[in-house]
């Protein structure tokens, strides 16, 4: 009867791996999507240059100055969602960023540069962006 028991439970086993069940899907990764990126990116860079012409609803200094340091994460967001060029010249111009955005008002450097950059990488894409910059 052990033998028996032995038999059946491997018929068991070996029936199970049989079944006739979907198999579960497996996990794919998100597709980069330059459109959505230099969309982003577009705005981002918009915010950025109307904060700095404008000002903003910051109540004081810091908040002011805060509020633009968070644009190089807010460039990094665009810049995760893309790929190739799009993104090689998002993150060159993230790089290229002063530690405290502020410091633009001074010393520029390649920042207009790099944004230029990024809108031809878009317009390759099909993606026209910063019309203001000719």
């Amino acid at each position: 009867m052990k033998k028996l028991g032995g038999f059946l439970l491997i018929g068991v086993l070996a029936l199970s791996g049989c079944s006739s069940a979907t198999p579960e899907p497996v996990a794919t990764i998100a597709a980069k999507d330059n459109k959505a990126a230099c969309q982003l990116f577009e705005t981002v860079a918009i915010d950025l240059a109307n904060t700095m012409v404008t000002g903003s609803t910051a109540e004081t200094a810091d908040e002011f100055v805060s509020h633009l340091d968070k644009m190089p994460g807010r460039f990094d967001e665009a810049m995760l969602m893309s790929d190739g060029d799009v993104k090689t010249r998002i993150g060159t111009l993230i790089t290229g960023l002063p530690t405290r955005v502020a410091d633009l008002y001074v010393d520029q450097g390649s920042f207009f540069t790099d944004m230029a950059s990024v809108k031809r990488a878009c317009g390759a894409e099909g993606v026209d962006i910063l019309e203001q910059l000719g």
